[in-house]
């Protein structure tokens, strides 16, 4: 049987942000849009409608927040949580699956808020438990740095097992309401949990009524450690994977670890990631993904925007002084190597009205210090260290040799030469080519784009 869902990569947050459409007739803020998207996704047959959430506003890109606040990509978003009583009130069938962290929220609130919903639901309430790996929101909330990958899929595993417990610490029968006694309910059936472990200590009970049906917990995990974490407590498991063998793998994988904690592996259900493009017909389809592959600065700065936060890499942002050419795929074969050279797009460097003025202004600076070029690393006049188109701080990939970056680059003597010419440090060269693989989202890891208003489908 094929499971749908609708994953809402922007949260409660700004929705279709540099498109025609934006802010017709609709107010993000609202729960009116969402309320009708539900509606729609419901008479459509689909099973869940996953809103993701995150906790800051990301300034890791160029050392400030320009571009995640200019493009909406992050910030601001409200709470979803504060969202799904709308969204269960125009729903009868939908799972409604909110995010929240298990390295931010208390268990006992978690467990209390997601018990409340849950009762004013048909059953039809899920959660979806994320570790949040941002160094950024752990300040917000008292830390100075996020703790480590496998440490963060411990601290949740301890969390969901205390929500659990909290939810069990009423037997279903607690409640006896029984008005000729006068007892409403059972105190021998509601009992501390007593909870001492690694990272939380809590005492219960839960003070909220017992449930008739847990929430649904769902997963997105792709490291070993998610994948087992996935397996040992998800009732769905979100997942990206290239072509069918990859589905089948990471579904194998995921009933393996399942099976591997006692359970049945039937028990887990797998939705893979698709991002379709919906329009009136496929030759309209075929032209706007064309159009979307063509790269313009704002796609350049949304990609590395992404890469930045989700990696936690801090990357350099560095404005050319003019309009760079469009830049496509690579089925305009060495665009990089042209635009280094400054030949894409028809461009070229004798052709630019400004540049014999800049050429006698460099002439000038030369002949003021004595035609000595600064050391590289030096700053120039403006106060501004010169450094590489996209520096990563990351060993490796300085090596990388300008002949990478597609077919016909230049080789990297010449490569070399025209840096020097621009007074780029060399190691630019060596970055074209992560620089384009990465702005095309072709790096394994990018799931930025992928992710983002998805639909989701059972492999």
């Amino acid at each position: 049987m094929l499971h749908f869902g609708w994953f809402v990569g922007h949260g409660f947050g700004v929705q279709g942000w540099g498109t025609p459409g934006y802010g017709i007739g609709y107010d993000w803020k609202k729960p009116a849009p969402y309320q009708h998207a539900v509606r729609e996704f419901e008479r459509a047959g689909l099973d869940l409608f996953i809103i993701e959430d995150s906790l800051t506003v990301p300034d890791t890109y160029g050392g400030s927040a320009e571009v995640s606040l200019a493009q909406a990509s992050f910030a601001p978003k409200h709470d979803p949580l504060a969202l799904v009583p709308y969204l269960l009130s125009a729903t009868e069938h939908l799972g409604i699956v909110p995010t929240i962290s298990a390295s931010f929220y208390p268990p006992f609130t978690a467990a209390r808020l997601l018990a409340t919903l849950q009762h004013f639901s048909n059953g039809q309430l899920g959660w979806n438990v994320v570790t949040s790996g941002s160094d950024l929101a752990a300040q917000n909330y008292g830390l100075d740095q996020q703790i480590e990958h496998d440490l963060r899929y411990e601290k949740a595993e301890e969390f969901v097992d205390v929500v659990r417990k909290l939810w069990r610490s009423w037997e279903p029968d607690a409640i006896l309401e029984d008005a000729r006694a006068g007892v409403f309910a059972d105190h021998t059936k509601v009992r501390p949990i007593h909870h001492d472990g690694e990272f939380f200590k809590v005492r219960g009970p839960l003070n909220t009524a017992p449930l008739p049906e847990e929430p649904v917990l769902v997963q997105a995990g792709a490291s070993p450690r998610g994948k087992a974490f996935a397996g040992a407590n998800a009732d769905v498991a979100i997942a990206l994977a290239r072509g069918v063998d990859g589905m089948k793998a990471y579904r194998d994988s995921i009933r393996a670890e399942a099976a591997g904690a006692g359970r049945n592996p039937d028990d887990v259900k797998v939705l893979f990631v698709l991002k379709p493009t919906v329009t009136g017909s496929r030759a309209e389809a075929e032209e706007l993904r064309a159009a979307r592959r063509e790269l313009t600065q704002r796609d350049i700065d949304s990609q590395l925007n992404s890469i930045s936060y989700l990696s936690r890499h801090r990357l350099q942002a560095v404005r050319p002084r003019r309009a760079p050419p469009r830049a496509q795929h690579q089925q305009q074969s060495g665009h990089a190597g042209a635009f280094l050279q400054g030949r894409a797009a028809g461009f070229h460097p004798a052709a630019d009205p400004a540049g014999p003025q800049r050429r006698r202004r460099r002439q000038h600076h030369r002949h003021r210090r004595g035609n000595r070029r600064l050391p590289r690393g030096d700053r120039g006049r403006s106060g501004r260290r010169r450094v590489p188109l996209l520096r990563l701080r990351r060993s490796g990939h300085h090596s990388r040799r300008a002949g990478q970056a597609g077919a016909g680059a230049p080789e990297a003597g010449t490569a070399a030469n025209e840096l020097r010419r621009r007074r780029l440090p060399p190691e630019s060269a060596g970055l074209l080519a992560p620089w384009q693989g990465l702005v095309q989202g072709q790096e394994p890891g990018d799931t930025t784009d992928r992710c983002r208003g998805s639909g989701t489908a059972r492999s």
